[in-house]
């Protein structure tokens, strides 16, 4: 680009000196003209007026090379000022394109970000097809777990899934712990290692279908099959065999 510059500066500099050329080539043959004709109207000698043409002609001859040559270079000078006139106007052209294509990039990973932390709700369909869902297992215990609970937005939507539980006929508690929480995203999904193995098939079932339910409402949960240990568990008494864990919406997910 400073390459570009001083190449143009030059040919801007030797534009202006061409222009004075140009201007003394125009003045010659405008001189040439005069030294040429006048003589004819003011003097009867025939040696002056011979002069006068051979030097006015001289002039006339030299302004009009002058011109020509001047001329010349200007379209040269002048062609490669428009070639440089058309880079610069590509690359501010580019420079704009870029700048519209980062600005629409921005706007649209703002648009997403929005999406992304906009509050979770259940929607009629889903929670009716929750409901159905888990009716078949009425009378199953279920521990909804809340972490960043200073978040209403964590409150909302725990209470939103305690009562699809409620209406399907299962018996839940909300439970806010002070220990570390499950590995996975905003909203885990798992169930008890130390359940029978009949147990353990139907409750990877359900998790599995309650998640898909919520990846249909936008809300894609973690399906956590290592689970946990009753019989360990210290962070609250006669924990659930079944367990759904919300925390708040995080722009990028914890890793699984």
């Amino acid at each position: 680009m400073n390459a570009t510059n001083e190449e143009k500066s030059t040919l801007e500099a030797r534009e202006s000196a061409l222009d004075m050329w140009m201007y003394g080539g125009m003045v010659a043959v405008l001189a040439g003209v005069i030294i040429e004709i006048v003589p004819d109207f003011v003097s009867s000698h025939s040696w002056l007026v011979s002069v006068s043409h051979r030097v006015g002609g001289s002039m006339l001859a030299l302004g009009l090379l002058d011109e020509f040559v001047v001329d010349i270079k200007v379209r040269k000078c002048r062609a490669r000022l428009k070639e440089i006139a058309d880079i610069e106007f590509g690359e501010v052209l580019t420079r704009a394109t870029q700048a519209e294509e980062a600005a629409a990039e921005a706007n649209l990973a703002r648009v997403r970000i929005e999406a992304k932390l906009a509050s979770r709700k259940l929607n009629k369909a889903a929670r009716a097809e929750l409901v159905e869902l888990l009716k078949p297992y009425a009378g199953k215990h279920v521990d909804i777990v809340l972490f960043d609970h200073h978040n209403m937005e964590v409150d909302l939507f725990g209470a939103s899934i305690q009562e699809v539980f409620q209406a399907a006929g299962w018996t839940s508690r909300v439970l806010i712990p002070s220990g570390s929480r499950i590995p996975g995203r905003a909203v885990t999904i798992t169930f008890a290692k130390d359940a029978r193995a009949d147990e353990r098939a139907e409750l990877y079932s359900i998790a599995d279908s309650f998640a898909s339910v919520l990846t249909k409402c936008g809300i894609c949960p973690t399906v956590f099959i290592e689970g946990f240990t009753m019989s360990e568990e210290i962070l609250f008494e006669n924990a659930a065999s079944f367990r759904i864990q919300v925390g708040q919406i995080n722009v990028v997910e914890d890793p699984l």
